[in-house]
């Protein structure tokens, strides 16, 4: 401020509050609003974005913070006191006179808001990356964990709707899960029967209802890319390795290992790599064979905050190396492999789904779209099952998220 109040700089970047008194006195011009909207206390200023830089967002924020292993009550208990207190009208009317706006929204919110506010302010650039044993992530998009708070009536379900799903697994790390094997992917259907540190991001989600809570790209080494995520800048959780007995035809029983590396505060939702050590052992032709004709997934639609579509999809981007097209100011997608992720604001997501039946009001994993080659036997299949399908034209019909766990289902018939 002082440098500017005496000529050595031109502009600098300021919050409301710290200039109040030097614009009240008219000792400084305010150029322009940061944010997507211009302030009540400065209406005549017009936005950056206004003015020319289109897609332009900045903020200065205030939040609280506690200890990383601080048990859940306790965090539930303070984010319930601090929310009561923000909403008192002589608090709202002190914070809102200095500019302010008050969000005080929930804790997974508030991590995905830190997340992508600190990724956008930094230097970006997309990484190249590939599968191999350099530790890099790879575009290929594996699993979509589906969390369910009742793991049979998921799994009856999903049957219903005509997947195929493996045997009940029982990891080491106590979670319980049914697989949907597609092509080169599949869908995970998890249960959380007890909070611990590795599974404490799906107990949560558990504990809210459930639906499609996270996205995994696949890599050859879990360690090296938790190593090079972290030397970018991401916090990541600390590798870890874990096992699950699967059944063989000849009545054998085998271990599939798998090696993961989290991040809970990726934008909208956890998104973690994964080291699948025993590939043959899940990717077996009985289980890739499904009544609905499902072959692979298309696209999966996550739902942001309106102010970080742009940040979200860059933070992607470095990721996980995909291509990032931003098709309006709410919308965007990243090209991974023969898949696509879109991201997209509530508001928006009727425009990036074709659909107007597709509804999500906080950050989260909307819907997911797959391929299949029997589009026709499978609305037999729903309509005779009884299942609340919507036809949206010859070649798509919508599954709403009542029927599949939380999450809605677009089956797009391929060729």
């Amino acid at each position: 401020m002082q440098a500017v109040l005496s000529n050595e700089v031109d502009i600098f970047f300021s919050s409301y509050a710290a200039v109040q008194a030097h614009v009240a006195a008219k000792t400084i011009k305010v150029l322009g609003v940061t944010g997507t909207s211009r302030l009540k206390q400065l209406p005549q200023v017009p936005t950056v974005a206004e003015q020319g830089l289109r897609g332009f967002e900045a903020y200065s924020w205030i939040g609280v913070f506690g200890p990383a292993n601080m048990a859940p009550v306790t965090v539930s208990r303070i984010h319930d006191a601090l929310v009561e207190s923000l909403h008192q009208p002589r608090v709202i009317d002190a914070l809102a006179a200095q500019g302010f706006e008050i969000v005080g929204g929930s804790q997974p919110n508030s991590a995905t808001w830190c997340a992508t506010s600190t990724t956008s302010g930094r230097p970006w650039r997309a990484r190249p990356t590939s599968s191999s044993s350099n530790g890099k992530t790879g575009r290929n998009v594996r699993p979509r964990v589906v969390v369910c708070p009742d793991l049979d009536a998921g799994a009856d379900a999903w049957r219903r709707l005509g997947f195929t799903l493996t045997p009940r697994g029982y990891h080491t790390l106590g979670s319980q899960n049914h697989c949907i094997m597609l092509a080169r992917d599949y869908v995970e259907l998890l249960h959380v029967t007890a909070p611990n540190p590795s599974r404490q991001y799906y107990w949560d989600a558990q504990a809210r209802g459930g639906g499609c809570a996270a996205m995994s790209c696949k890599s050859a080494d879990a360690f090296a890319t938790a190593a090079r995520l972290r030397e970018g800048g991401w916090h990541t959780s600390d590798p870890i390795e874990f096992s699950r007995p699967v059944v063989l035809d000849d009545g054998s029983e085998q271990a599939a290992t798998f090696r993961v590396t989290a991040l809970d505060d990726a934008p909208g939702a956890r998104y973690f790599v994964c080291e699948h050590r025993t590939p043959e052992l899940l990717w077996r032709p009985e289980w890739r064979r499904h009544a609905n004709g499902a072959q692979g997934i298309a696209s999966m639609f996550l739902v942001v905050a309106p102010a970080l579509v742009d940040a979200a999809g860059r933070a992607y981007a470095e990721l996980t190396g995909g291509e990032m097209t931003q098709l309006s100011d709410h919308i965007c997608s990243l090209a991974l492999d023969d898949a696509t992720l879109v991201i997209s604001t509530p508001q928006a997501l009727a425009a990036a789904t074709g659909t107007s039946h597709i509804r999500r009001d906080v950050p989260g994993y909307a819907a997911i779209r797959l391929r299949t080659d029997a589009l026709a036997e499978a609305r037999l299949l729903w309509r005779d099952a009884g299942i609340p399908a919507q036809d949206l034209g010859p070649h798509e019909t919508l599954i709403p998220a009542d029927a599949a766990g939380g999450v809605a289902l677009l089956f797009a018939q391929q060729g």
